[in-house]
């Protein structure tokens, strides 16, 4: 019985996917992947985002060990 479910599952599941799947070159259906241009932009884009969040701290704390 599990594995008549699994299989009907997994037929279901293939289906969808090659149905609603567009194919083609990796990062084809990404909502912003035409306006950004150039891949590079994007890497710096999240380079900076993510990069700011880690350095902000120490520099509060070199702020703050500043003030004193």
């Amino acid at each position: 019985m599990f594995v008549k479910s699994g299989t009907l599952l997994r037929n279901i599941m293939v289906n969808n996917v090659k149905r609603c799947s567009h194919g083609g070159m990796a990062g084809e259906n990404l909502p912003f992947g035409k306006s950004l241009g150039r891949p590079g932009k994007l890497t710096l884009l999240f380079c900076l985002y993510f990069g700011t969040g880690f350095w902000a701290p120490f520099l509060i704390l070199t702020y703050q060990e500043f003030l004193k």
